[in-house]
């Protein structure tokens, strides 16, 4: 048995464009009250995350548990995992859900 409290874990790759100014590439999220953890609720039309397969069907309500394989429990770090990926100009980020 395990002590992971999530069921199903996966991951997407999300290409970072240049037009792309949000600090969130466009991922809508809020903190969720039960776990308080971030949870994606949607993403925001134009925006680098909208490309993200079946992001609808599969990821809504998903929980976002890191940002390139590090941990990001609140949305600040979020945030900053992207700014750190943009300012090394990385074309892409791996984004860790639940």
């Amino acid at each position: 048995m395990s002590d992971d409290i999530y069921d199903n874990r996966t991951h997407r790759i999300i290409h970072i464009q240049p037009s792309d100014t949000d600090a969130t590439l466009g991922l809508n999220i809020v903190m969720c009250k039960d776990r308080n953890v971030p949870k994606l609720l949607d993403c925001k039309p134009k925006s680098s995350a909208i490309r993200i397969p079946k992001w609808r069907s599969e990821l809504r309500h998903a929980y976002v548990l890191g940002i390139n394989d590090i941990p990001t429990p609140t949305i600040s770090d979020i945030k900053e995992a992207i700014v750190k990926a943009r300012q090394y100009k990385e074309p892409t980020i791996k984004v860790n859900f639940a």
